[in-house]
């Protein structure tokens, strides 16, 4: 998910696609160099909710000079269709927590299985 306009769609049950994101500075070009952080965590709650449906789960750094983490869905995860939005947390050891996107939040859609 390069933009957080986009929307990452995701079957009911699936564990694939994965969840990839691009961390972008405030310009929303330039990749954002994370190469300082500790860890990274994936948070996703239903459009209307504010009770967690994954809450600080850990994320993949796949290119920290280039902003580049993915979170492998668990069982569970996608198991309930609907509209939701995720965001990202990186723990930065000097700077503490910095949370993605600044603005708005990464829309997620899992959508229900065929008959």
């Amino acid at each position: 998910m390069g933009n957080f306009n986009d929307v990452l769609e995701v079957k009911a049950g699936a564990l694939e696609p994965i969840f990839f994101v691009y961390l972008l500075q405030a310009d929303g070009v330039t990749p954002l160099n994370i190469s300082g952080v500790q860890s990274a965590q994936f948070r996703m709650r239903t459009e209307l909710a504010t009770t967690l449906a994954v809450n600080n789960q850990p994320m993949q750094i796949v290119n920290a000079s280039l902003g580049q983490l993915q979170y492998q869905w668990q069982p569970g995860d996608t198991s309930t269709p609907g509209r939701y939005l995720a965001e990202v947390q990186c723990n930065f050891l000097m700077n503490g927590p910095l949370i993605m996107p600044t603005h708005g939040y990464y829309r997620i859609y899992i959508s229900p299985r065929l008959p």
